[in-house]
């Protein structure tokens, strides 16, 4: 999934954002939730199991995210 296709709807599906994020298995969506929660990012609404959230704020938290193998906690 690309950042585009993720934008081209106000909110992404939890289950369609946990793809953009990378998270696979049967636990990626409970995981990219965790995700949204450190970011401080909120659903705004409910439709049965699904929540929807935004995107452009998604997307942002995204771009800011330490790739692969970043020390974070080395920093001084």
């Amino acid at each position: 999934m690309t950042p585009t296709s993720l934008t081209r709807a106000s909110c992404g599906r939890s289950a369609a954002v946990a793809e953009y994020l990378g998270y696979r298995g049967p636990s990626a969506t409970g995981s990219a939730r965790k995700q949204f929660h450190r970011w401080g990012i909120v659903a705004e609404a409910r439709d049965g199991k699904q929540a929807t959230f935004p995107a452009d704020q998604i997307i942002a938290a995204q771009k800011h995210r330490p790739g692969a193998g970043a020390h974070t906690d080395l920093k001084p």
